[in-house]
């Protein structure tokens, strides 16, 4: 008779587990699409010329982010923890530029605070941290990388302030009249430059799947830095200088991440 319960019991739990899975699939998928409708946009916007080239590459880099760690979840979730925590970082940076920007609808300068559309990109990532099958380790440290963590600290300061700028840029550039290229181009470099610092502090957390985020981090400052260097004039250029430490700084982190694996 308990055997018999106990099979029951099993069999009436699959397709309870089964729903589950597919509904977490669906909302990853849902959410992965929601976060890279931005840079998509400005992709497709973007002529391939050289004074869209950094917005280009700010485009595929923050996409590079997003997919990083979201894509993960659809295959081993409770193994990708720290590419979860760089969904939700992407999220931040997300939001943290919507407050900079303000209200697009408000084209008399965007006065007001907040636009609360954005809150339909980031709200899938928290109803998903909600359902993620590791939620109680998402926001746990796991074995710290202080020399990862130290260069978070570094490159920071530079990039919120870059970021914080080409905030204010899109926010300025209201109405179209006055931007004939006003869809998200600086909208997505802030999120950008917000984002690798906090990839680079996900990184340093090391929790499960550290190494998933840490390839990110010198692969969108090498990006950055390159197209920089090449088109020191372009819109969003972090200029020749910046850019060539932005990608001393992808080479020091990519040092310290092997060392860090070693251990």
């Amino acid at each position: 008779m308990n055997a018999q319960r106990l099979n029951h019991s099993s069999e009436s739990s699959q397709p309870t587990n089964a729903r589950g899975t597919i509904w977490f699939l669906g909302l990853t998928l849902l959410t992965l699409g929601l976060n890279m409708l931005i840079g998509i946009l400005v992709i497709m916007d973007a002529s391939p010329s050289a004074s869209e080239a950094v917005h280009l590459a700010g485009a595929i880099s923050f996409m590079l982010i997003v997919a990083a760690g979201l894509i993960p979840q659809l295959i081993a979730p409770a193994r990708n923890v720290a590419a979860f925590q760089l969904a939700l970082i992407a999220g931040i940076a997300l939001m943290a530029t919507a407050a900079i920007v303000g209200d697009p609808d408000n084209h008399g300068g965007q006065y007001s605070p907040f636009d609360i559309t954005y809150l339909i990109f980031f709200a899938p990532l928290l109803l998903l941290a909600a359902l993620h099958p590791a939620r109680r380790d998402l926001l746990k440290a796991g074995r710290l990388r202080s020399p990862l963590l130290l260069i978070a600290t570094i490159i920071a300061v530079p990039l919120f302030v870059y970021g914080a700028n080409q905030g204010l840029i899109q926010r300025n550039s209201w109405p179209p009249s006055s931007d004939p290229h006003h869809n998200s181009h600086w909208f997505v470099m802030a999120e950008l430059a917000f984002a690798i610092p906090l990839a680079a502090g996900v990184a340093g957390l090391g929790s499960r799947g550290w190494q998933v985020v840490s390839w990110t981090v010198p692969a969108t400052l090498t990006a950055l830095g390159t197209v920089s260097v090449l088109f020191p004039n372009a819109p969003s250029s972090l200029g020749t200088g910046w850019g060539v430490l932005a990608i001393v700084a992808a080479i020091i982190f990519l040092v310290f991440r092997r060392g860090e694996r070693s251990r």
